[in-house]
Parts: C-alpha cells; structure tokens; sequence
C-alpha cells in the first residue's frame, strides 16, 4: 500500500493540484499522478472484489472506461519495471472495460 505524503504543500492554503508533490512509496510525483494512482487502485481492487464474490454486475464499466482513457497513454513500463503490474495481456475484442483494464495491468482475462 502506497501513502501519500504531500511533500511541497501547506494543507492550510487552497493550493493548485498541478503544483503539489506527493511522495509515494515508490518515488514523489505530480499532484494529478498522484490521484490518478489512488483512484486506479480503488477501481482496480474494487474490480478484485467483485470478481471473488461473483458479483462483475457491481463494476461500473464507465468509470473503469474512463480510467482506461486516462492510463492507455501512460509509461506503463514505469510501473511494471518495479513490478507493480506485470506485462500487458491480451483481451478480447468483446471484452468489458474492466477485463480491458486489468489486461492493461498485466493479469489474465
């Protein structure tokens, strides 16, 4: 589990996204990185939850679609070189935006 830890912000003072830090167990990174990081792992492991209790009807497919947008352009490698997701796999073309996301992620659809 990665806590943030705003690094170049005073929590007293409305402060601008773009230019807040946060430091992550893996490094420090931009404000907007930052949440982008947290939500995946909310989406990602709520799609885990739903997957082990047989219940993908709960998965909302836009959000997951929207965070698809979001991450395709992304430097994966950044984040599958400390083995955080592993290689991409494979989906198919019918797949559901969560199947889609987590083949972007590196596990088996």
């Amino acid at each position: 589990m990665h806590h943030a830890d705003p690094t170049d912000t005073d929590t007293d003072t409305d402060t601008d996204l773009a230019k807040v830090k946060v430091r992550l167990g893996f490094g420090t990174v931009p404000g907007p990185m930052a949440a982008l990081i947290h939500l995946s792992e909310i989406l990602v492991h709520g799609i885990d939850l739903a997957l082990a209790i047989d219940r993908t009807d709960l998965v909302d497919q836009q959000m997951r679609e929207e965070l698809l947008a979001h991450m395709r352009p992304m430097d994966m490698d950044a984040f599958r070189r400390p083995r955080m997701f592993g290689p991409q796999k494979s989906a198919p073309e019918c797949a559901l935006a969560h199947e889609r996301l987590l083949a972007l992620l590196g596990r088996a659809v």
